[in-house]
């Protein structure tokens, strides 16, 4: 059985996008901040808490649904579901940080 690993190469030209998408960000939900530069950033990366929630099952089987394939043709992929309660889980990373995980009872809901 092949599993499939879902990678993101991070490299320079990556972060200096995403910091730059931040900076936008922020400057639509906060505009009565100070105008942040790049050059000047006034949001600290060590303040921000960056978190995730995930569902699975005891055998190992992880949610995906977020996952999205764009293909030409149908590949006809099938997938073992089992009936068990799944596992729901949050956690976090803030500066060097990290905030749990948590385990919930009932649904994730953003």
């Amino acid at each position: 059985m092949h599993k499939i690993t879902i990678l993101q190469m991070i490299g320079y030209g990556n972060r200096t996008r995403t910091q730059a998408e931040v900076v936008r960000l922020f400057q639509e939900k906060y505009p009565e901040l100070p105008p942040i530069s790049q050059g000047t950033m006034i949001i600290q990366i060590e303040n921000v808490l960056f978190s995730d929630e995930s569902t699975f099952t005891l055998h190992g089987h992880v949610n995906r649904r977020n996952y999205r394939y764009w293909l030409r043709e149908n590949p006809h992929w099938m997938r073992e579901l089992h009936t068990e309660n799944p596992e729901k889980v949050k956690a976090g990373i803030i500066g060097e940080n990290i905030i749990g995980p948590f385990f919930i009872a009932g649904k994730l809901n953003g």
